[in-house]
């Protein structure tokens, strides 16, 4: 028996801002990578509540280290917002996490974002404005972990703002934020899926 055919491969997904409302579908969406042999854990970091995105991040990070603790392979998915931690989070784990995918990601300037967005979820501001330096700690091996997917329009997140210099960028044949991010949870599951399995397969 292989390493690889004995360690399971659980894939942590971090939704964007309004999480709390859209917890229980995305929770359902997720429970049912299982039909693809990943265990998904959905992971708000409830972007709205008064709490410092430090605190926000290391959350992430204990769920992180649990899992590869119990000798999982462990992968990160983040969706709008979400996009912004997860690379966080990748970057302080970079050499044990197998691979990142961000769905519809919000990687662009502070500058661009609509100052609501921040006023109602301040700890989101701070993660976009501690980007720039995540990213210039991630080398050209780290980024070619990384697929960025995003559709042919997006009327929240701006195309442009979800490239990421060295990822895999990948146009998805849909259009609009919200319906990119369901599809790509459920009926186009396939597309993280396989880019994430085959980093799994090379990390260990």
């Amino acid at each position: 028996m292989s390493i690889m055919s004995r360690q399971q491969h659980h894939i942590i997904y971090i939704p964007g801002l309004g999480d709390t409302k859209n917890t229980p579908a995305q929770r359902l969406a997720v429970w049912a990578w299982r039909a693809y042999g990943v265990y998904g854990h959905c992971h708000p970091v409830v972007w709205s509540r008064d709490e410092p995105f430090e605190a926000k991040l290391e959350g992430v990070l204990e769920e992180v280290d649990e899992l590869l603790a119990a000798g999982h392979i462990v992968s990160l998915i983040g969706s709008s917002a979400g996009a912004s931690m997860a690379l966080h989070a990748y970057q302080a784990r970079k050499k044990k996490i197998a691979g990142v995918v961000l769905i519809c990601g919000e990687l662009g300037d502070a500058a661009g974002i609509s100052p609501t967005y921040f006023e109602v979820n301040p700890a989101f501001k701070v993660s976009i404005e501690r980007l720039p330096q995540t990213l210039k700690r991630l080398d050209p091996e780290d980024r070619q972990r990384i697929m960025s997917l995003h559709p042919l329009y997006d009327e929240v997140v701006s195309v442009a703002d979800t490239q990421l210099e060295g990822a895999r960028m990948y146009t998805s044949i849909s259009v609009g934020h919200a319906v990119t991010i369901a599809l790509t949870l459920t009926m186009d599951f396939y597309i993280p899926f396989w880019f994430l399995r085959k980093w799994a397969r090379q990390s260990y």
